[in-house]
């Protein structure tokens, strides 16, 4: 199962945001007989935001949610900034 939402607005003084938000349900099947399969799920989300000016930033946030595995989460949640 997969939901993907895309939302785009230019604002009165010239700029633009986009957002993208991305969920979904996922099935791992391991080789390995001595790894049980999982059954897991996602959340991820981009922003992106373009001034006026040229200044653009761009934001995403990821997390994934294993059952069981001890590994947490991910994240890429690290604001890039460029011109």
């Amino acid at each position: 199962m997969r939901t993907r939402v895309l939302h785009a607005t230019e604002e009165p003084d010239g700029s633009f945001n986009v957002t993208f938000v991305d969920t979904g349900t996922y099935h791992v099947d391991f080789v390995d007989p001595a790894i049980a399969d999982q059954d897991s799920q996602f959340t991820d989300s981009i922003h992106h935001a373009i001034t006026p000016g040229g200044v653009e930033t761009l934001t995403e946030a990821f997390h994934d949610f294993p059952p069981g595995s001890g590994f947490g989460s991910a994240s890429t949640g690290q604001p890039w900034t460029g011109a």
